[in-house]
């Protein structure tokens, strides 16, 4: 008993100052351990390039709709990819400067019933949708990592997409790296 009680003595004692300088100088060393640490992994893990790809840049490819009910066929290579997640769906867009179409966008969040959406430019007809049951394929990957741009932190898309569904007349592969969560045009 004399042992315990001589132990909850050593340990509630006032400390001297040499022993709160020892525990407060290890505890900041910690501290700044971690937080070195912590900042190499953030530099490691970030891509600082501040320059924008040109549209185009790293992207190719074609899409295709084919002839239908009120809607004449259609092919083009991308201009740009934007992130989808910046238009409100998990996957990719691809942007067409000029035509009947404006966009495809591929929706990659529900596995086994992906979609792709032809988008039209005339905003009174609607979007060719098809989904992933329907198509004989809708596959790819799509690799995010970190990009910062202008100080802002944002994910950059490199990958490959193929879509292949004839029921709804729609075709076409990618190939992309530097698809970012804006397109050239929203940045200004």
């Amino acid at each position: 008993m004399a042992a315990v009680a001589s132990i909850w003595e050593t340990q509630n004692r006032p400390k001297t100052r040499a022993e709160k300088i020892i525990h407060w100088t290890g505890i900041a060393l910690v501290s700044l351990l971690i937080a070195a640490g912590a900042g190499v992994f953030i530099y490691l893990r970030w891509d600082f390039d501040d320059s924008w790809p040109e549209p185009g840049e790293g992207l190719s490819g074609s899409f295709r709709l084919a002839k239908g009910e009120h809607r004449a066929a259609w092919q083009a290579m991308p201009t740009t990819c934007v992130d989808g997640k910046e238009r409100g769906f998990e996957g990719i867009a691809f942007e067409f400067s000029s035509g009947a179409v404006t966009a495809v966008r591929i929706d990659t969040s529900r596995a086994g019933d992906n979609t792709v959406e032809v988008h039209f430019a005339d905003p009174g007809r609607p979007p060719v949708i098809a989904r992933e049951g329907d198509c004989n394929r809708i596959d790819g990957s799509i690799r995010r990592s970190n990009y910062v741009l202008n100080g802002r932190h944002m994910y950059r898309l490199t990958g490959t997409i193929r879509a292949d569904c004839p029921k709804q007349g729609i075709t076409g592969h990618a190939t992309f790296d530097g698809c970012l969560p804006m397109s050239p045009a929203d940045l200004h």
